[in-house]
């Protein structure tokens, strides 16, 4: 992984914006409350735990970036490249939590065996 000289909130902000910009985030829904989504993510769907992960992510502070965090980790888990990808950057750059280049590492693997073909992958490639 390179690292930018982007601030790591901004980058992780600009990650979240350009995923859901190009369809790759949860879909448009009706009722977006908190604890409907949380329901959705704990039964399993990843789109949900993306959606509270930029929720989280929106408001900001350590209390927020942790969450957006663990949402983003457990849409990675779920099978969601976004989440692994965005969960990646968190790790690597330390936002929510400790900085551990072994689950940074870890989750973008995951992530580009879901998506092989995703930019984040092309280090990978020979």
């Amino acid at each position: 992984m390179t690292m930018h000289h982007l601030s790591p909130k901004l980058l992780l902000l600009a990650l979240v914006v350009l995923a859901l910009s190009i369809g790759c985030g949860a879909p448009e829904r009706g009722d977006t409350t908190k604890g409907k989504l949380e329901g959705e993510c704990n039964a399993g769907e990843a789109s949900a735990c993306l959606e509270l992960a930029e929720m989280a992510t929106v408001e900001g502070g350590e209390q927020g970036f942790a969450e957006s965090r663990r949402y983003h980790q457990k849409a990675c888990d779920l099978g969601s490249s976004v989440g692994c990808f965005n969960y990646a950057v968190m790790a690597e750059m330390g936002e929510g939590g400790a900085v551990d280049l072994e689950e940074a590492k870890q989750a973008t693997g995951k992530g580009c065996k879901i998506k092989p073909d995703a930019d984040e992958c092309r280090e990978a490639r020979p």
